[in-house]
């Protein structure tokens, strides 16, 4: 199979997140923040997906978590998908994902780390779609704020 790159990301570009795993507690919520201002910052548009909820193990019902992940994956208008870090139910997901829709879409960047990676695998081996492993959290830890 031919892998399929996603063109660069540029200034202005759509970049979605999503927690198709564990979400994004309230005493981390700083973390997300300035990672997504930091995005901002550099020009993108970030658009925070409604499945981000850390009170439990999973940021949302699978179904819901699935739908808004196959929903930002097939939208032309998001260019990357980038989870703010793994957890350990993303695998819950892979039944409820449309590959053969995903296979004939226009390849998304979706990066991710850990739990992520159960579903980076099986999108590049049946979509061909080229993936990065990576998370929001590339900016330098020593830049974080504490809360």
């Amino acid at each position: 199979m031919e892998i399929r790159f996603p063109r660069p990301l540029a200034p202005g570009d759509t970049i979605a997140v999503t927690s198709p795993s564990s979400g994004v507690g309230e005493t981390l919520r700083g973390r997300l923040n300035f990672a997504v201002q930091a995005l901002r910052e550099r020009g993108f548009v970030v658009e925070i997906g409604d499945c981000m909820d850390g009170a439990g193990h999973t940021s949302a019902p699978v179904e819901e978590r699935a739908a808004e992940l196959m929903r930002m994956l097939l939208d032309p208008g998001i260019r990357a998908v980038i989870p703010p870090w793994g957890g350990v139910t993303a695998i819950d997901l892979i039944p409820h994902l449309d590959l053969d829709a995903l296979a004939q879409a226009e390849p998304t960047w979706f990066i991710g780390y850990s739990d992520i990676s159960t579903l980076l695998a099986p999108i590049t081996l049946r979509t061909g779609w080229r993936r990065s492993t990576a998370a929001i959290s590339w900016i330098p830890p020593t830049t974080f704020p504490n809360r």
